[in-house]
């Protein structure tokens, strides 16, 4: 679920990982900070490679 609620300007967000296990935990871990470093890289070099399956 995500939900976002009255942020004109935020400053910062949390980001609440949970799950039955310590390892999925992990992985979950990882996958989103893989992300937030695509999307880190995606802003600052001010482009984006549109990936596999794309029309």
């Amino acid at each position: 679920m995500t939900f976002v609620e009255d942020c004109e300007n935020p400053k910062s967000v949390s980001i609440i990982l949970r799950d039955g296990t310590e390892h999925v935990v992990d992985e979950l871990d990882w996958a989103m900070k893989d992300a937030l470093r695509v999307v880190s890289v995606v802003v600052q070099d001010k482009l984006l490679a549109a990936g596999g399956w794309c029309a």
